[in-house]
């Protein structure tokens, strides 16, 4: 939760100019404790990001963590490195394949509807 903290205002900045170097000098005191309160408070939120962004990335892959743990998200699918050659997937043209020949006298006979 972030520090509660109140600027002062340009109405203060403005009395303590007019009430002399004194005032000015309790009124920059104040502003340096603000930035030391949210520079501490910064980090600590830097230091629980990089605790969540350290176990985000963790998986049964890389850690003790069983695959149970993993969550609901896929893994991402691998991509080759191999260029894809230039000839078409499948059989070449003109070729008739090698499947069985239909028999002209059938043992059985099923009809399918």
């Amino acid at each position: 939760m972030p520090p509660k903290i109140q600027p002062p205002t340009s109405e203060d900045i403005h009395n303590a100019f007019i009430c002399g170097e004194e005032a000015v000098t309790e009124l920059f005191i104040g502003v340096i404790d603000i930035v030391r309160q949210l520079h501490t408070h910064i980090l600590q939120l830097s230091e629980e990001n990089r605790d969540i962004r350290s176990q985000s990335a963790e998986n049964s892959g890389n850690s003790s963590k069983p695959p149970s743990g993993d969550g609901l998200k896929k893994k991402p699918r691998t991509v080759s490195l191999r260029k894809s050659g230039e000839k078409p997937d499948g059989g070449h043209a003109g070729h008739n394949g090698h499947n069985p020949e239909m028999s002209d006298d059938p043992d059985q006979i099923t009809v399918h509807r």
